[in-house]
């Protein structure tokens, strides 16, 4: 059995007409039908075919045992043994200790498949912030130089001007670079799962070519329900508007838009935590935008509230992480503007102190973004891995995946039966 063909999800089977196979009261009570009896499913492999009995060479520490030995103290209590885990999980329904080692124990051990494709796009984005920051330097050193002689603090129209540029050109810049992070993280992270739990090595170059013809996917399915989203909002501000025009008030309109927006917001919540498992259906199932919605909508049906309490408590480990590695790029940034900006002398010769200078503004921005970009390496593969463990929790209990993925490593487990 192929990889590509363990993930992919079971068609559902269409129920046949009375008369036909399979159909009716009487086919369906027929012995041969049912698991574990004579027919199409075959009998579960060894150890659980049977339950423990003396003659499997168990030899006990009795005197005067019967031939095999006594049987094993837990034999008559129901235990089972633990289940398999050739990867970072076991193949069993998942708890949150279980997503939780399963996150952090990926990271270590497929370290570079995860992170070479990260700093691959943190390069880019600090080649993309040296152009803009040498041109900027360039355009603006001027302007700092004249805020920091001129006697008011309050800079001209001229002046804001091109500080106003300055900053609204590297918060694109910046939203555009954190965007190429999710996607390439949620991608890789999703992408990533499909060795290790069943513990496969796979190398960065190989992870990256299974990961990069699901980018466009997945920014086509975060672009639908971006725009589902704003037009829900505009929908809700429709009646609003109306009644606000009828009534001829403000306070009528202002009222009902917070009320509708809200409602709007509940239910983009409900359905955010709901589509938690899209990434990863995307990748693993290899569905268009379309199709994984559904299908991330239909297989987190009764998860809601396991959705969103697991990934918010991994995700607070990231963050304090990244709190971590942010708060010494911020001191030193902030240390570095202090230390260049320079006295100077006003027009009745006294000593004052100076704005701070263009390469001073520059380094603290470049010195944090260093930061910035080291912690969203290190913890953006955090929360795309929790969903992803989620997805493969929901398909052990609702699809037996576990009896799949098993089956692909040689592994011997019992029927599984699927449930919610």
């Amino acid at each position: 059995m192929s990889g590509d063909d363990v993930w992919r999800a079971p068609d559902p089977e269409p129920d046949p007409a009375p008369g036909q196979p399979g159909g009716g009261q009487a086919d369906a009570a027929a012995p041969s039908d049912r698991p574990g009896a004579a027919g199409p499913y075959p009998p579960p492999p060894p150890p659980y075919q049977q339950p423990y009995q003396a003659t499997q060479g168990y030899q006990g520490p009795y005197p005067g045992a019967a031939p095999g030995g006594w049987p094993p103290p837990w034999a008559g209590w129901g235990v089972r043994p633990a289940p398999p885990k050739p990867g970072v999980i076991p193949l069993a329904p998942l708890g949150l200790g279980d997503v939780l080692s399963g996150v952090f124990t990926t990271m270590r051990r497929y370290v570079k498949p995860l992170l070479l494709p990260l700093l691959g796009v943190l390069a880019a984005a600090a080649v993309l912030f040296t152009v803009y920051g040498t041109v900027g330097y360039l355009l603006t050193s001027g302007t700092f130089q004249q805020l920091s002689d001129q006697t008011e603090a309050q800079p001209t129209d001229s002046q804001g001007f091109t500080i106003g540029v300055l900053a609204i050109v590297g918060g694109l810049l910046l939203l555009l670079c954190f965007l190429a992070f999710s996607l390439v993280a949620s991608v890789s992270s999703a992408a990533v799962l499909r060795h290790a739990v069943v513990g496969r090595p796979v190398t960065a170059g190989q992870l990256w070519s299974q990961a990069r013809p699901h980018l466009w996917r997945v920014l086509g399915a975060q672009l639908l329900l971006a725009a589902a989203g704003l037009a829900a909002v505009l929908v809700a501000l429709v009646p609003a508007t109306v009644l606000g025009l009828l009534t001829d008030s403000g306070a009528v309109f202002g009222v009902l838009a917070v009320l509708l927006l809200l409602v709007v917001l509940g239910l983009g919540g409900y359905a955010g935590v709901r589509l938690t498992l899209l990434v990863p259906v995307v990748v693993l199932e290899n569905r268009r935008p379309v199709a994984a919605i559904r299908r991330a909508w239909t297989l987190n049906h009764g998860a809601w509230w396991r959705s969103l309490g697991i990934p918010y408590l991994i995700r607070m480990i990231g963050s304090f992480v990244s709190q971590a590695i942010l708060a010494p790029a911020w001191v030193i940034g902030v240390i570095g503007l202090g230390l260049t900006a320079g006295d100077r002398v006003d027009q009745y010769g006294d000593t004052v102190s100076g704005g701070p200078s263009a390469f001073g503004v520059v380094f603290c921005i470049a010195f944090v973004l260093l930061g910035l970009g080291v912690a969203t390496v290190l913890t953006a593969p955090i929360t795309p891995l929790t969903d992803g463990l989620l997805y493969v929790d929901r398909r052990i209990r609702r699809e037996a995946l576990a009896d799949s993925l098993a089956a692909q490593v040689g592994i011997p487990v019992p029927p599984s039966t699927p449930g919610v």
